[in-house]
């Protein structure tokens, strides 16, 4: 099983309300099989969310920032999303030293 990583931005949303929409109807169209040749695929995904400027104000952080939330998803069950929390980094740093 292969694993990608892709980006989607939104111009024009600034509420959590509207970000989770967006997100809820991504997880709903790739929850929907897909035949690709005589293969059905399934394809799940976690998805983590910043808004702009709240969740950083530079496209380095931004992206950081999403990645941690998508690792949280990640670690809750996929086909999930999790908007960026400051706690999130925390943890994954306390993760990441006990690990080392």
């Amino acid at each position: 099983m292969a694993a990608m990583n892709f980006i989607v931005l939104l111009n024009g949303v600034t509420t959590e309300e509207d970000a989770a929409r967006a997100a809820t109807r991504l997880l709903a169209i790739l929850a929907q099989p897909m035949i690709l040749g005589t293969h059905e695929v399934f394809i799940s995904a976690s998805i983590g969310i910043v808004l702009y400027p709240r969740d950083g104000e530079d496209l380095d952080t931004l992206l950081k920032n999403a990645d941690v939330a998508m690792y949280h998803a990640k670690a809750q069950g996929r086909s999930r999303f999790f908007f960026y929390q400051e706690s999130m980094r925390a943890a994954s740093a306390q993760q990441l030293s006990i690990a080392a």
